[in-house]
């Protein structure tokens, strides 16, 4: 990282949506997030939606949510989430909102709804990858960010550019 980059410092607990257990997941990373965040919670539609999607290599998605809390929000998610957002998405918000915990969440419009509506503290994968390599964990991002693009997970080139330039590798 950076000298002029302030360390930011991660939650020790998150809601984490679909997105970057699946991003994770199709680059045999998902451990990553339980060596990062010490508590991770999902709701149950979150898990529904993991199940009837594809799995990971050898089934790690489901392996994976064994291994952590699955916990719906006391309430339904308001009418402003279900408006805005999926139903995976609203109860994520919904969740953190009442436990006063972090968002791990990629989508944009979920993440500025968390962030803006609800002050909630948002983080992505992205984040997840550069906290893993700064800890040693990984040895570089960039390959992993490339192999995300290729199995068809979204990253805009100015994220992928930006996150590549905050743990000190190429931009090309």
């Amino acid at each position: 990282m950076s000298a002029s980059v302030a360390r930011r410092l991660l939650p020790i607990a998150v809601v984490c949506n679909t997105g970057p257990i699946i991003a994770l997941s199709r680059i045999n990373q998902l451990d990553l997030i339980q060596k990062i965040i010490p508590s991770i919670r999902v709701p149950q539609i979150v898990e529904r939606e993991l199940q009837q999607g594809a799995d990971g290599p050898d089934g790690s998605i489901h392996t994976w949510l064994k291994s952590i809390v699955l916990q719906n929000p006391s309430h339904p998610p308001d009418a402003f989430l279900t408006a805005e957002l999926d139903a995976g998405e609203a109860s994520v918000i919904a969740l953190a909102n009442e436990l006063k915990i972090a968002v791990l969440m990629d989508e944009r419009k979920g993440r500025r709804v968390a962030s803006l509506a609800y002050g909630l503290p948002v983080i992505g994968t992205g984040r997840l990858l550069i906290e893993a390599k700064e800890r040693g964990f990984l040895g570089a991002i960039r390959p992993l960010m490339e192999q995300m693009r290729a199995g068809g997970y979204y990253l805009s080139d100015r994220l992928f550019q930006a996150l590549c330039r905050e743990a000190g590798e190429s931009t090309d």
